[in-house]
């Protein structure tokens, strides 16, 4: 399993620690200020929706990301019917060990797939789309960022996106969501925090791989 640690250069603060399986890109502003030293962080793992490829963006939909989920939760579920079932073949202690490593396989498998339901009504993922095209509105927003990817030799483009309008007009109602207030009252302190001569840095990240 990897696992990955992204911190400040400038004092070493961990924004992300030793964090599982974190996928190569996330949406997200990759602009954040360290809680600790104040020092403007770029994220080199995060990235708003028009930084993108086509590629990258085609992963964040509600139905992609159920079905590539799917997969992995009923492997989890399968090997943890193996185990309990090898326990109770194998008996004596092999039985409390198949309850407790195959139940909870079981468990995991189970509420993980309850968990991608749940996000899959919500529509998690559109939101966090929609968040970032709002986002993305902000021309200064977006010039800082394309100046900040080139001063970190970071090869992203900003593309608008073709269906913008559309997909605005479709998820309106996300506006009404607690969730979706807080997260843009987090964005404007972002924007009265960034400085027309402010500086960023990439994140220093790390990677460790258990096999």
């Amino acid at each position: 399993m990897r696992y990955t640690t992204t911190s400040c250069r400038n004092c070493g603060f961990k924004t992300r620690s030793h964090e599982s399986n974190v996928p190569n890109v996330q949406i997200g502003s990759p602009i954040l200020r360290c809680p600790r030293c104040g020092n403007l962080i770029l994220d080199g793992i995060a990235t708003e929706y028009e930084f993108m490829t086509d590629k990258e963006r085609a992963k964040f939909t509600t139905e992609n990301a159920r079905t590539a989920s799917y997969p992995g939760n009923i492997l989890f579920i399968i090997v943890g019917f193996a185990l309990l079932i090898g326990g109770i073949v194998l008996g004596g202690g092999y039985i409390a060990a198949g309850l407790i490593f195959g139940g909870g396989c079981i468990l995991l498998g189970i509420s993980r797939i309850i968990k991608n339901n749940k996000m899959s009504s919500e529509q998690i993922i559109e939101q966090a789309v929609y968040e970032s095209l709002q986002r993305t509105k902000n021309s200064d927003y977006v010039e800082f960022i394309k100046q900040s990817y080139s001063a970190n030799k970071i090869k992203r483009q900003y593309r608008t996106y073709a269906g913008k309008d559309v997909f605005m007009n479709k998820y309106k109602i996300f506006e009404t969501r607690e969730s979706y207030i807080d997260n843009m009252k987090e964005f404007n302190k972002l924007i009265e925090l960034i400085g027309v001569d402010e500086c960023v840095e990439k994140s220093e990240t790390t990677t460790f791989i258990n096999p």
